[in-house]
């Protein structure tokens, strides 16, 4: 199902927007005042779904690039 729905986007070329957004949480970096915010980084939480469909544009972007077709 999940290379129905890559191959749709793919000849669309429209990505859902629920494959785009990410959910930033920081984390403490265990170092430091916990309670100033130099001592903590953000982190990303990407859909697994759209994690995957980056993994396979990026993959064919990188193709192209190495026989020079962009």
């Amino acid at each position: 199902k999940l290379h129905i729905i890559f191959q749709q986007i793919w000849q669309s070329e429209i990505i859902p927007q629920e494959m785009k957004d990410a959910s930033i949480i920081h984390l403490y970096k265990r170092k430091g005042n916990r309670h100033e915010c130099n001592n903590h980084r953000g982190i990303s939480l990407l859909s697994i779904a759209g994690k995957i469909f980056a993994r396979i544009l990026l993959n064919r972007l990188t193709a192209h690039l190495d026989r020079g077709l962009l």
